[in-house]
């Protein structure tokens, strides 16, 4: 999926950094940080197309995420609370297959939401299947796909974005990943594909999702990788 429709180390990884509103923690996801996951998400992206789905839906999604044997999952905390998280896999079709084996669970957690709306669930397994489509085309076997980042929105603009993708970038690259992917909205989204240009990320294809959105897809490649000075912390 999109790094939400708008995308291991060896040792455990536990970055510190001060921002503006204190210290802020980057460590590698747990089950019982889900719960916040999901509460970070609903904040960062509310009234987006994954959020509509309802907390039970997310739920189901990011412990899907997170139990994928290729996970790639962080998340940052300040003042022991969760504010931020990135949420991604390597062998993206791998992980797509895996989440189509969950398609009853996944249905059932948005049973009461499709009486209202039974477009989405529709929507859910199309974007999905297009994902996995569009993976399997490219013969993304070794990519990583950075699926889903949000920060809270108060906790915005103290550089958690940037860190929560550069330890993304670095776990999936230490697992032999030849390059990191993720989608975005091409239109209406100025501030978002600045963010990854100014990060080092190159703009790969633009295409139509089923619902007629145009979409970027940017790459970060593991060669770029060793000589970006973001990759280091320095930019």
């Amino acid at each position: 999926m999109a790094a939400e429709e708008k995308s291991e180390i060896a040792a455990f990884r536990n970055d510190s950094a001060l921002s503006g509103q204190g210290v802020v923690f980057i460590r590698k996801a747990a089950a019982a940080d889900i719960r916040e996951v999901v509460l970070v998400h609903e904040e960062a992206f509310a009234g987006f197309f994954m959020t509509r789905l309802g907390p039970g839906f997310l739920h189901k999604y990011y412990v899907a995420v997170l139990n994928y044997c290729g996970s790639v999952f962080y998340v940052a905390l300040r003042e022991r609370r969760i504010v931020g998280f990135v949420a991604g896999f390597v062998d993206p079709a791998g992980f797509y297959r895996s989440l189509r084996s969950r398609r009853l669970r996944l249905a059932l957690a948005v049973a009461l939401r499709m009486f209202s709306s039974p477009g989405l669930l529709v929507r859910v397994f199309a974007t999905s299947r297009l994902a996995s489509a569009r993976s399997s085309r490219h013969d993304d076997s070794e990519a990583a796909e950075l699926a889903s980042i949000g920060v809270m929105p108060g906790a915005a603009g103290n550089g958690i974005g940037r860190r929560l993708v550069r330890a993304f970038c670095e776990e999936a690259f230490s697992r032999k990943a030849a390059r990191v992917l993720l989608t975005t909205d091409a239109e209406n989204n100025s501030a978002v594909n600045s963010f990854y240009l100014s990060l080092g990320f190159k703009r790969n294809e633009d295409f139509i999702q089923h619902s007629k959105r145009r979409m970027t897809q940017y790459t970060f490649s593991s060669h770029d990788w060793t000589k970006a000075e973001f990759a280091s912390g320095h930019k």
